[in-house]
């Protein structure tokens, strides 16, 4: 299936790899985090729910003729254990495979013959599946949905086809990529004691050992109307969507959801720097720095949040951002330079840089190098003149997300996912805004330090 584009901020960064691999985190470092509630007007977003606790999530756009529909299952890499790692991408493969009433195949063709198209993403905390289509073709979705929710056909055949798929394909995009091998081990010391420490495509011990029991079991557990989500864009009448949803999977029963894990006891503390080497075949050198930082939206310090946000982006923020300026162009001590916050996690996550050392420059000099410029923003509080571009920045790039429809429906369904209304995260560029130099160096200061430090470096042999 397709996978989730990794947003990382650099244009040239990671072209082979962290776009994917990252995408195995939760990571919507590009989601689009904007307005949504028109002052004195009906909400852009209409919230249903059904009996059996089905959420329906209805964005209108009438731009275009077209819908996006999402069916979000918060179920991913992050409900799994050892032993059975990997096994919601798997199912997500075999969610493919078909049903007695559509067959392998037949969805894909019903949905192109009316011109649509249709993937899935397995990330963390969700699999999410698709489709974009024509609104008058919009019901195709619910049937289609609402049958392989519960009439998924799941054989030993098409469990081995699937593993091999996946298998291939971790070893492709992984395996035999160093970067990404540098990655996963970075995630595996970085994030000890959380549901984050494996890759979403899973360890291959485990892939090679799956049962079919397993993933039947999975599928019954968490494909059920009460741990799902319907999110639908497009030029599309709220209510008639609602009557699709009552429709097709109101007779759909609830099942009783396991425990999940918090965001409390999921973290381990940390009393110093934590480190790895990697010596593999590899054409470049490449660094990895992170520092743990917590959920912000449990423990109430959106504020932090928001802080940081414009701490990476000062750092790695764009062309003009002082990585990109100083280590790529003013001192050719880095190739390439880029970074990672998630400002909204289900759980703690890192404040990540990336960079490949420049010919003849060595790990060593360049990670001094990028320690140097963490601890600027401890010291040195960012001029009014740089905050001022940043903010500009954040603005604009929000604002030209807005053209995707597919993002509009994500953003909603990814803050659905994660508990939050619809509207959490309607003041975002306010939020931005009222950022100051202060609190920029306030959370370097507290969250910079080496007892919240993990490096990962590649080294070619």
């Amino acid at each position: 299936m397709l996978k989730e584009d990794y947003c990382i901020k650099s244009k040239h960064f990671f072209q082979a790899i962290i776009k994917w691999i990252l995408s195995k985190r939760i990571f919507f470092l590009g989601i689009l985090f904007i307005p949504l509630l028109a002052l004195g007007k009906e909400p852009i977003v209409q919230h249903y729910e059904l009996s059996n606790g089905l959420q329906v999530l209805v964005r209108v756009n009438k731009r275009a003729p077209v819908a996006v529909f999402q069916i979000w299952y918060k179920v991913g890499s992050s409900n799994e254990y050892a032993g059975i790692t990997g096994i919601s991408h798997v199912l997500e493969h075999l969610m493919f495979t078909g049903t007695k009433r559509f067959p392998a195949g037949q969805i894909e063709n019903l949905i192109r013959a009316q011109g649509g198209e249709q993937n899935a993403i397995t990330s963390q905390d969700y699999t999410l599946y698709y489709q974009i289509l024509p609104v008058a073709d919009l019901a195709l979705s619910f049937k289609v949905e609402s049958d392989r929710m519960v009439n998924l056909i799941l054989t030993q055949a098409n469990l081995q086809k699937a593993l091999a798929v996946v298998k291939e394909e971790k070893k492709l995009r992984i395996d035999n990529n160093p970067q990404a091998v540098t990655l996963i081990h970075f995630n595996a010391l970085a994030f000890i004691a959380s549901p984050y420490q494996h890759p979403a495509i899973g360890w291959m011990n485990d892939l090679n050992n799956l049962q079919l029991s397993a993933v039947e079991n999975w599928y019954k557990t968490w494909y059920v109307p009460n741990n799902a989500i319907i999110v639908v864009a497009g030029d599309v009448n709220p209510k008639t969507v609602y009557q699709l949803a009552q429709k097709y999977f109101n007779a759909i029963p609830a099942r009783p959801l396991p425990a999940r894990p918090t965001a409390d006891t999921t973290s381990e503390e940390q009393f110093g720097k934590r480190a790895v080497v990697l010596r593999r075949a590899a054409k470049l050198p490449f660094l990895i720095i992170g520092y743990n930082v917590p959920n912000f939206y449990l423990n109430k310090q959106l504020w932090q949040a928001y802080a940081l946000y414009i701490a990476q982006a000062a750092l790695v923020g764009s062309e003009s951002a002082r990585l990109q300026t100083e280590l790529v162009r003013n001192k050719a001590m880095a190739a390439d330079v880029a970074g990672d916050y998630k400002i909204f996690s289900k759980y703690p996550t890192e404040f990540m840089l990336f960079a490949i050392p420049a010919e003849n420059q060595s790990l060593k000099t360049l990670k001094h190098a990028m320690l140097q410029q963490v601890a600027l923003l401890q010291t040195q509080p960012l001029s009014a003149q740089e905050l001022n571009r940043i903010k500009a920045q954040i603005t604009a790039d929000r604002v030209y997300e807005r053209d995707s429809l597919f993002q509009q429906a994500k953003e909603v369904g990814y803050l659905a996912v994660l508990g939050l209304p619809w509207w959490s995260a309607e003041n975002f560029v306010t939020n931005i805004e009222a950022v100051t130099p202060a609190e920029v160096q306030a959370v370097a200061k507290k969250y910079f330090v080496p007892e919240r430090l993990t490096i990962a470096e590649l080294k070619p042999v």
